[in-house]
């Protein structure tokens, strides 16, 4: 990618920087460079769709299942010590 929306791009923070205003339904032109041949190509900006989880604590959880849980989700986190 040479450019977006005639702005230059020569590194990948500069490209970062070039498409973090960009919002859905927005349209984006790009130039992108493919051996000596220079393209323009225009896009329509979509979103992203990510599933998510979610962890739900049970309950009636035995204590050996607290700790392991605890180690799993805690473990590496400043400040936390094992049960």
């Amino acid at each position: 990618v040479a450019e977006v929306n005639g702005n230059a791009v020569p590194t990948g923070s500069a490209y970062a920087a070039a498409i973090k205003g960009i919002n859905p339904g927005d349209t984006v032109n790009f130039k992108v460079k493919r051996g000596t041949e220079v393209v323009g190509i225009a896009i329509t900006a979509g979103t992203i769709m990510r599933p998510t989880q979610e962890i739900q604590p049970d309950p009636n959880a035995t204590s050996a299942q607290l700790r392991l849980r605890d180690i799993w989700l805690y473990r590496g986190k400043k400040g936390w010590q094992p049960r």
